[in-house]
Formats: C-alpha cells, structure tokens, sequence
C-alpha cells in the first residue's frame, strides 16, 4: 500500500469516527473540559495520527493489519477521552460501547472485500486453468505420441521386398522430392547428417507414414515432408513461410494450402 492510499484512508477514517462520536453525542455523556470544536478537533487529530501509524505498523506484519488499526485507534481514543473527562466512574462500559462501535463497520468492509476478492481470484484461476488444462492435456497427448514413435521404424522396400530404408522415425528429419526420386534427411546413430537417395514417390511414402499412425509428420509442400519435432524456426510472411529445420541448411518451402499455424504452435 503506498503512502498516498495511508493518507486518505486515514482521514476519512478520523471524519468517520468525529462523525460517529457527535452521532453518540459523547461531548455530552463523559462532560469533558474543554469546548465542543476543540473535542472534535482532538478526536479528528488523534484518530487521523492514530490511524495512520497503525496502519503503517500492522498491515506489514499481520495477515489483517487494517482491521486490527480500526481498534488499535478506537482503544486509544477510549482512553484518551477518559483522561479529558471530569470523571471516569461507571463510564468505562459506555465509553466501550461506544468506541469500539465505530471500527466495526469499516473492519467487516474490509473483511467483506477480501472474501470478495479472494473468491473472484479463486474463480480466475479456475477458469484459466480451465483453458490450459486443454493445452496441457494436448501436450500430455503429443509426448505420449513421441514416446510411441520411438518404437516405430520406417520401413522402404523396392518391388522385389529388397529393404532400401529402414529407420527409427524419430531420426528421420525431412523427405525431399527430386524428380523421379525421394531424398531422406535423417540423423545416424552419432546424431550426424545423413541423406539417402531412392526411386520412390512421395506419395508412398505418405502411404508407408500413414501405416505407422504417427501425427510427428506433415505435407507441407508439394515437394517436402517434414518432421515436425525437427521444427527450428519460421521465416518470411504470408505467402511466402519458409521453415528451418535442424541441422539441416536449406530452408523449406510451405505451400500456400497449407496452415501455417500448425507449425507456429510448434514453435510457440
């Protein structure tokens, strides 16, 4: 709480208790020495001092600090107002009632807000986590897939059942094609850059990616297939995405059909 908010809430809080103690008519009930002005004016100065070092002290240490600076003022305005009477006697239970009638007002506000407050934040929290849980259920979903992917391999063989390629796909970087042929990027068991060049189309190899259900590739142009875990970065602007995968020094192509935001989630 900054200085300024100390200051005016102390004020208003010594003109709402001069404004209580005339609505009591305390002047009257403990027959006090001095005029009328010069009690209103002690009570507002002493309740404003009051007020203002109470609130100071106790709102850094204590949980409800405001509150208890209402009474920590109406205690010491109880008793200073006794020593200004003529008497004490068979005054101190009014003199009670009456000055620590004022504070409860402002405290049960003040309490009031909180629990306002504290149920508003709860209802927040509930709704964001209402809008993560789905992200985070989806990420739960996309590591799970990934954990699946590592015991898939893919598997290209020529006409007469000779094996061409057989990789783990989550090695496979991207599939490239080059006229009549598919060229696979892919990372060796040392994590180095290797490339493999095939008679194939890659529309059978769509074909053979489809057969392993797995969602980690995309067709993203006409001539790539991607994977997606190997997604770097993406560059240019509409009509004209490109994307940078690791370890690999080409920039891709995005075909303008394809949406793009499945790529910038990725990255976000």
């Amino acid at each position: 709480m900054s200085q300024r908010i100390y200051l005016i809430r102390s004020l208003l809080y010594a003109l709402y208790f001069v404004v209580a103690i005339i609505v009591f008519d305390s002047y009257t009930i403990f027959d006090v020495e001095i005029n009328i002005y010069s009690y209103y004016f002690l009570v507002f100065a002493l309740a404003f001092l009051c007020q203002f070092l109470s609130i100071r002290f106790f709102v850094k240490r204590l949980k409800h600090g405001e509150e208890v600076a209402f009474f920590v003022t109406s205690l010491v305005l109880l008793i200073s107002t006794l020593f200004v009477g003529k008497s004490i006697q068979g005054l101190f239970l009014v003199a009670f009632a009456m000055f620590f009638a004022p504070p409860i007002l402002p405290a049960l506000f003040l309490i009031l807000q909180k629990v306002f407050y504290a149920h508003q934040t709860n209802n927040e929290i509930k709704n964001e986590n209402a809008q993560i849980l789905p992200n985070e259920t989806q990420n739960a979903l996309d590591i799970q897939e990934e954990v699946n992917d590592l015991e898939k391999r893919f598997v290209l063989e020529n006409e007469n059942g000779k094996v061409l390629i057989d990789l783990d796909i989550t090695r496979i970087i991207c599939f490239e094609a080059s006229d009549n042929y598919a060229v696979t990027y892919y990372l060796n068991q040392n994590d180095d850059l290797k490339k493999s060049m095939e008679r194939v189309s890659l529309k059978k190899i769509e074909s053979i990616l489809d057969d392993l259900n797995t969602s980690s590739f995309e067709r993203i142009h006409k001539s790539y297939i991607i994977n997606k875990i190997f997604v770097n970065e993406l560059k240019g602007k509409a009509q004209a995405y490109k994307i940078k995968m690791e370890k690999l020094n080409i920039l891709i192509p995005v075909s303008r059909s394809y949406d793009i935001n499945i790529i910038k989630k990725l990255i976000d």
